[in-house]
């Protein structure tokens, strides 16, 4: 009997410490190598479209020895706050319209020069292209960044908050813009006044009439409900908006290869993926804009006719002011001419 006690008790230890060893185990394989903060300014967009489909990505890849955190909505600061904190790498991800990053360089606002592409599909194919992208994704390298990927979200359109029955009805009014070249010298084309504004102001300088409109894309206007402020939006789509993907070049080559092999390929994969949604997501949101009470007026094709005279060299204008812009920006007209 006293044998059958110890062997009962020996075994019972051993499955004990065995059940231990699997659970210790477990929980190390469950444990990330790699923690990722990805953040954006938006939220419900196209941007975090992008983020969802490259946490998924990347994790199922990694076996879990990388997260992919995500903080849409501005989570992690306002967007100087989070371009800085990328760049000097207490941030190890961003996504944003490359416009906001020409404090850095210039040649980032190329994208948007107005009249480059035909619609969202073509513009993705442009800047995804190698021959433009590896160059403009390498912009920021010497200064702490590096663009994994980039894809085009939308048109750029305007909402105000009296009515407007054609652009030329902007003259003399306020819009907020990205604060770039490009877009400061596509508003005054239209004899307005840009006002350089991050997107968590627009909202109350709508509303206390600081500004008149507001300059951006139906996938941003929508989700935070700008038509309850300013219902009346143009829609002119003369630009478009391209989010680039950027993360700390010091932690992305730190990374195993393999490591950053995966996050090149899917966030490829992800902005490839977003520039097909993107175009679903645009006609819902314009849907959705009349339905909430927003109004939205078209341009006759004699006012675009107009309208493309009016701001068909504002990108060589912009550009020649520097040798790389120039450069940066007949490469992509180039590229858009092939591709479209």
């Amino acid at each position: 009997m006293k044998f059958k006690i110890r062997s009962f008790t020996s075994v019972l230890q051993s499955a004990v410490l065995s059940l231990g060893l699997f659970f210790a185990a477990s929980a190390q394989a469950q444990d990330p190598t790699y923690i990722v903060r990805l953040g954006s300014p938006t939220m419900n967009d196209t941007m975090h479209h992008w983020m969802e489909l490259f946490k998924k990505g990347v994790e199922a890849r990694t076996e879990g020895k990388m997260r992919i955190d995500l903080f849409p909505a501005g989570q992690l600061g306002a967007v100087p706050r989070q371009v800085e904190a990328v760049q000097f790498g207490s941030q190890e991800m961003f996504t944003i319209a490359s416009e906001f990053l020409v404090g850095l360089d210039k040649r980032y606002m190329v994208p948007s020069a107005p009249l480059l592409f035909d619609n969202i599909q073509h513009a993705s194919r442009a800047v995804q292209d190698p021959e433009f992208s590896e160059k403009f994704l390498k912009i920021g390298d010497d200064k702490g960044l590096r663009g994994i990927s980039m894809f085009c979200s939308d048109r750029t359109t305007y909402t105000f908050t009296k009515p407007i029955n054609s652009y030329k009805d902007m003259a003399g009014r306020k819009i907020r813009i990205f604060a770039s070249d490009m877009e400061r010298e596509t508003i005054n084309r239209y004899g307005a006044t840009g006002v350089g504004m991050s997107l968590g102001e627009v909202l109350p300088a709508l509303q206390q009439g600081v500004v008149d409109g507001a300059r951006t894309t139906i996938s941003v206007f929508v989700p935070f409900k700008f038509y309850d402020s300013a219902k009346y939006l143009l829609k002119t789509e003369e630009s478009m908006v391209c989010p680039i993907q950027i993360v700390n070049r010091q932690w992305f080559e730190s990374l195993p290869e393999n490591i950053q092999t995966v996050i090149l390929e899917e966030a490829a994969s992800a902005a490839r993926a977003t520039s097909v949604f993107a175009v679903g997501f645009a006609e819902g949101n314009y849907e959705s804009w009349v339905k909430n009470g927003g109004e939205i007026v078209e341009l006759t094709p004699e006012q675009r006719t107009e309208l493309t005279a009016l701001l068909k060299d504002v990108g060589e204008v912009v550009t020649s002011k520097e040798p790389g812009m120039a450069e940066m920006y007949r490469q992509l007209k180039e590229v858009a001419e092939r591709t479209r």
